[in-house]
Protein backbone atom coordinates (compact mmCIF):
# COMPACT_ATOMS: atom_id res chain seq x y z
CA UNK A 1 0.00 0.00 0.00
CA UNK A 2 2.77 2.45 0.97
CA UNK A 3 4.63 1.95 -2.38
CA UNK A 4 1.68 2.23 -4.26
CA UNK A 5 0.80 5.75 -2.58
CA UNK A 6 4.64 6.47 -3.21
CA UNK A 7 4.08 5.74 -6.68
CA UNK A 8 0.74 7.29 -6.93
CA UNK A 9 2.76 11.09 -5.63
CA UNK A 10 5.29 10.78 -7.81
CA UNK A 11 3.13 10.16 -10.65
CA UNK A 12 1.07 13.40 -9.67
CA UNK A 13 4.31 15.51 -9.08
CA UNK A 14 5.43 14.09 -12.54
CA UNK A 15 2.03 15.20 -14.12
CA UNK A 16 2.32 18.48 -11.98
CA UNK A 17 5.82 19.62 -13.35
CA UNK A 18 4.97 18.40 -16.61
CA UNK A 19 1.77 21.11 -16.80
CA UNK A 20 3.76 23.61 -15.31
CA UNK A 21 6.43 23.32 -17.78
CA UNK A 22 4.04 23.64 -20.35
CA UNK A 23 2.02 26.56 -19.08
CA UNK A 24 5.44 27.97 -18.53
CA UNK A 25 6.42 27.57 -22.64
CA UNK A 26 3.00 28.47 -23.51
CA UNK A 27 3.88 32.36 -21.80
CA UNK A 28 7.16 32.43 -22.96
CA UNK A 29 5.94 31.81 -26.90
CA UNK A 30 3.24 34.04 -26.21
CA UNK A 31 5.52 36.83 -24.63
CA UNK A 32 7.38 36.40 -27.59
CA UNK A 33 4.66 36.34 -30.13
CA UNK A 34 3.45 39.59 -28.59
CA UNK A 35 6.21 41.45 -28.86
CA UNK A 36 6.55 40.78 -32.29
CA UNK A 37 3.47 41.94 -32.78
CA UNK A 38 4.21 45.03 -31.11
CA UNK A 39 7.42 45.39 -33.09
CA UNK A 40 5.32 44.86 -36.22
CA UNK A 41 3.06 47.38 -35.08
CA UNK A 42 5.57 50.03 -34.25
CA UNK A 43 7.00 49.12 -37.79
CA UNK A 44 3.84 49.28 -39.62
CA UNK A 45 2.89 52.92 -37.60
CA UNK A 46 6.16 54.04 -38.69
CA UNK A 47 6.28 53.27 -42.11
CA UNK A 48 2.02 54.96 -42.19
CA UNK A 49 3.57 57.74 -40.70
CA UNK A 50 6.65 58.03 -43.20
CA UNK A 51 3.47 57.93 -45.97
CA UNK A 52 1.91 60.88 -43.87
CA UNK A 53 5.16 62.46 -43.69
CA UNK A 54 5.48 62.85 -47.98
CA UNK A 55 2.17 63.68 -48.20
CA UNK A 56 2.77 66.58 -46.23
CA UNK A 57 5.56 67.56 -48.50
CA UNK A 58 3.40 66.86 -51.05
CA UNK A 59 0.65 69.22 -49.68
CA UNK A 60 2.81 72.38 -49.85
CA UNK A 61 2.73 72.03 -53.71
CA UNK A 62 -0.84 72.14 -54.13
CA UNK A 63 -3.28 74.53 -52.43
CA UNK A 64 -6.37 72.67 -53.80
CA UNK A 65 -5.41 69.66 -51.35
CA UNK A 66 -7.14 69.56 -48.34
CA UNK A 67 -5.73 67.48 -45.37
CA UNK A 68 -8.42 65.90 -42.87
CA UNK A 69 -11.01 66.94 -44.66
CA UNK A 70 -10.34 71.07 -43.93
CA UNK A 71 -10.07 73.34 -46.03
CA UNK A 72 -7.45 74.60 -48.21
CA UNK A 73 -5.32 77.66 -46.23
CA UNK A 74 -5.07 80.92 -48.74
CA UNK A 75 -1.16 81.24 -49.21
CA UNK A 76 -0.77 84.68 -47.83
CA UNK A 77 0.96 87.27 -49.95
CA UNK A 78 4.36 88.78 -48.60
CA UNK A 79 4.08 92.50 -48.34
CA UNK A 80 7.72 94.37 -48.10
CA UNK A 81 7.79 95.90 -44.90
CA UNK A 82 8.62 100.31 -44.91
CA UNK A 83 7.53 100.17 -48.89
CA UNK A 84 5.46 103.22 -49.65
CA UNK A 85 2.52 103.63 -52.30
CA UNK A 86 3.40 106.47 -54.40
CA UNK A 87 1.00 108.20 -56.89
CA UNK A 88 2.73 109.58 -59.14
CA UNK A 89 1.64 113.57 -59.68
CA UNK A 90 2.34 115.30 -63.16
CA UNK A 91 4.92 117.85 -61.86
CA UNK A 92 5.71 119.11 -65.42
CA UNK A 93 3.97 119.94 -69.01
CA UNK A 94 5.82 120.61 -71.64
CA UNK A 95 5.58 124.20 -72.37
CA UNK A 96 5.01 123.77 -76.44
CA UNK A 97 1.65 121.78 -75.21
CA UNK A 98 0.08 125.39 -74.03
CA UNK A 99 -2.14 126.91 -76.86
CA UNK A 100 -1.97 130.82 -76.70
CA UNK A 101 -5.21 131.30 -78.11
CA UNK A 102 -7.06 129.30 -76.15
CA UNK A 103 -5.44 130.77 -72.92
CA UNK A 104 -6.29 134.06 -74.85
CA UNK A 105 -10.00 132.95 -74.81
CA UNK A 106 -10.17 131.97 -71.29
CA UNK A 107 -8.58 135.22 -69.95
CA UNK A 108 -11.58 137.24 -71.84
CA UNK A 109 -13.87 134.57 -70.21
CA UNK A 110 -12.60 134.84 -66.74
CA UNK A 111 -12.61 138.66 -67.05
CA UNK A 112 -15.96 139.08 -68.47
CA UNK A 113 -16.94 136.48 -65.02
CA UNK A 114 -15.36 138.99 -62.70
CA UNK A 115 -17.57 141.68 -64.53
CA UNK A 116 -20.84 139.66 -64.74
CA UNK A 117 -20.00 139.37 -60.34
CA UNK A 118 -19.95 143.73 -60.08
CA UNK A 119 -23.02 144.13 -62.06
CA UNK A 120 -21.16 144.98 -65.48
CA UNK A 121 -21.65 143.43 -68.98
CA UNK A 122 -19.27 141.61 -70.97
CA UNK A 123 -16.27 142.83 -72.87
CA UNK A 124 -16.59 141.46 -76.78
CA UNK A 125 -13.58 139.03 -77.67
CA UNK A 126 -14.54 138.89 -81.24
CA UNK A 127 -15.32 141.30 -84.01
CA UNK A 128 -13.59 143.82 -86.42
CA UNK A 129 -12.12 145.92 -84.34
CA UNK A 130 -10.65 143.18 -81.64
CA UNK A 131 -9.01 141.64 -84.18
CA UNK A 132 -7.14 144.70 -84.53
CA UNK A 133 -6.34 145.19 -80.99
CA UNK A 134 -4.94 141.69 -80.74
CA UNK A 135 -1.94 141.80 -82.97
CA UNK A 136 -1.22 144.59 -81.13
CA UNK A 137 -1.37 143.25 -77.80
CA UNK A 138 0.39 140.32 -78.77
CA UNK A 139 3.11 141.84 -80.09
CA UNK A 140 3.71 143.78 -77.00
CA UNK A 141 4.36 140.40 -75.02
CA UNK A 142 5.86 139.31 -77.81
CA UNK A 143 7.95 142.28 -76.71
CA UNK A 144 7.90 141.90 -73.05
CA UNK A 145 9.14 138.12 -73.77
CA UNK A 146 12.10 139.46 -75.62
CA UNK A 147 13.19 141.49 -72.72
CA UNK A 148 11.87 139.23 -69.93
CA UNK A 149 10.26 142.26 -68.41
CA UNK A 150 6.90 143.08 -67.27
CA UNK A 151 6.26 146.78 -68.25
CA UNK A 152 3.80 148.95 -70.66
CA UNK A 153 6.86 151.34 -71.75
CA UNK A 154 9.23 149.00 -74.04
CA UNK A 155 12.05 150.41 -76.63
CA UNK A 156 10.31 153.82 -75.93
CA UNK A 157 7.12 152.70 -77.17
CA UNK A 158 4.42 153.40 -74.57
CA UNK A 159 1.07 152.03 -74.91
CA UNK A 160 -0.73 155.33 -76.37
CA UNK A 161 1.75 155.24 -79.17
CA UNK A 162 0.84 151.26 -79.68
CA UNK A 163 -3.12 152.26 -80.30
CA UNK A 164 -2.45 155.20 -82.49
CA UNK A 165 0.40 153.07 -84.49
CA UNK A 166 -2.53 150.03 -85.22
CA UNK A 167 -5.14 153.21 -85.67
CA UNK A 168 -6.87 152.67 -82.26
CA UNK A 169 -6.64 155.54 -80.63
CA UNK A 170 -9.22 157.38 -81.43
CA UNK A 171 -11.63 154.27 -81.80
CA UNK A 172 -10.86 153.43 -77.92
CA UNK A 173 -11.62 156.70 -76.34
CA UNK A 174 -14.90 157.37 -74.65
CA UNK A 175 -16.17 159.58 -71.66
CA UNK A 176 -16.93 158.58 -68.22
CA UNK A 177 -20.98 158.66 -67.28
CA UNK A 178 -21.82 162.17 -66.40
CA UNK A 179 -17.81 163.62 -66.46
CA UNK A 180 -16.28 165.25 -69.19
CA UNK A 181 -12.91 163.45 -68.48
CA UNK A 182 -12.14 161.25 -71.67
CA UNK A 183 -10.59 158.02 -71.14
CA UNK A 184 -7.96 157.01 -73.42
CA UNK A 185 -4.75 155.25 -74.14
CA UNK A 186 -2.54 157.56 -72.84
CA UNK A 187 -0.93 156.91 -69.14
CA UNK A 188 -1.51 153.21 -69.52
CA UNK A 189 -4.79 153.68 -68.90
CA UNK A 190 -6.43 151.16 -71.11
CA UNK A 191 -3.53 148.57 -70.88
CA UNK A 192 -3.31 145.58 -68.53
CA UNK A 193 -0.28 143.57 -68.22
CA UNK A 194 1.12 140.29 -66.43
CA UNK A 195 3.08 137.09 -66.47
CA UNK A 196 2.73 133.64 -64.90
CA UNK A 197 4.37 130.02 -65.52
CA UNK A 198 3.06 127.03 -67.51
CA UNK A 199 3.98 123.50 -66.90
CA UNK A 200 6.04 123.55 -63.80
CA UNK A 201 6.14 124.48 -60.31
CA UNK A 202 6.65 127.87 -59.33
CA UNK A 203 6.39 130.09 -55.79
CA UNK A 204 4.09 132.93 -55.98
CA UNK A 205 3.31 135.19 -52.47
CA UNK A 206 4.82 132.48 -50.12
CA UNK A 207 2.98 129.73 -51.76
CA UNK A 208 4.14 126.70 -54.79
CA UNK A 209 1.72 126.80 -57.50
CA UNK A 210 1.27 124.99 -60.59
CA UNK A 211 -0.90 126.00 -63.99
CA UNK A 212 -1.17 122.62 -65.98
CA UNK A 213 -3.49 123.38 -68.51
CA UNK A 214 -4.67 126.84 -70.70
CA UNK A 215 -7.89 127.54 -68.58
CA UNK A 216 -5.66 127.25 -65.05
CA UNK A 217 -2.83 129.75 -66.93
CA UNK A 218 -5.59 132.22 -68.05
CA UNK A 219 -7.18 132.28 -64.21
CA UNK A 220 -3.90 132.75 -62.70
CA UNK A 221 -3.80 136.13 -65.10
CA UNK A 222 -7.62 137.14 -64.32
CA UNK A 223 -6.82 136.44 -60.79
CA UNK A 224 -3.62 138.78 -60.99
CA UNK A 225 -4.88 141.52 -62.68
CA UNK A 226 -8.28 141.82 -60.39
CA UNK A 227 -6.32 141.45 -56.99
CA UNK A 228 -4.40 144.75 -58.30
CA UNK A 229 -6.67 147.99 -57.96
CA UNK A 230 -5.27 149.75 -61.64
CA UNK A 231 -5.71 147.09 -62.95
CA UNK A 232 -8.89 146.05 -61.39
CA UNK A 233 -9.67 149.79 -62.34
CA UNK A 234 -9.00 149.57 -66.15
CA UNK A 235 -11.51 146.01 -66.60
CA UNK A 236 -14.26 147.04 -64.89
CA UNK A 237 -15.07 150.45 -67.18
CA UNK A 238 -18.81 150.94 -67.34
CA UNK A 239 -18.75 152.31 -70.98
CA UNK A 240 -15.65 149.88 -72.38
CA UNK A 241 -16.97 147.28 -74.56
CA UNK A 242 -14.29 144.97 -76.44
CA UNK A 243 -11.02 143.35 -74.84
CA UNK A 244 -8.47 142.14 -76.90
CA UNK A 245 -5.57 139.68 -75.10
CA UNK A 246 -2.17 138.86 -76.40
CA UNK A 247 -0.31 135.70 -74.94
CA UNK A 248 3.07 134.78 -75.66
CA UNK A 249 4.43 131.81 -74.14
CA UNK A 250 8.52 130.51 -74.12
CA UNK A 251 10.05 127.52 -74.56
CA UNK A 252 10.59 127.69 -70.71
CA UNK A 253 7.12 127.98 -70.17
CA UNK A 254 7.06 131.85 -68.92
CA UNK A 255 3.98 133.35 -70.17
CA UNK A 256 3.41 137.00 -70.73
CA UNK A 257 0.37 138.68 -71.75
CA UNK A 258 -1.09 142.28 -72.40
CA UNK A 259 -4.84 143.02 -72.27
CA UNK A 260 -5.95 145.98 -74.30
CA UNK A 261 -9.46 147.75 -73.57
CA UNK A 262 -11.63 149.43 -76.17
Amino acid sequence: MVNKAAIGIALFVLVLMVGVSALLGMQLVGGDAGAQTTAQGSSGGGGNGGNGGNGGDGGNGGDATTTNGSSPTPTATATPENVTTRTHTLTTVPATSFDEELIEAYVVEYVNEKRRNRGLSNLSGEGNVVERIKPMASSHSANMSRTGTVVHTIDGQTSADRYRLFGLYDTCQWKLDGKSAVIDARRDRLEVIGKTIAGRTYVEDGESRFNGNESQVAHAIANFWFQRSTYRDRLTYPNADRLGVGVNVTSSGEVYVTGNVC
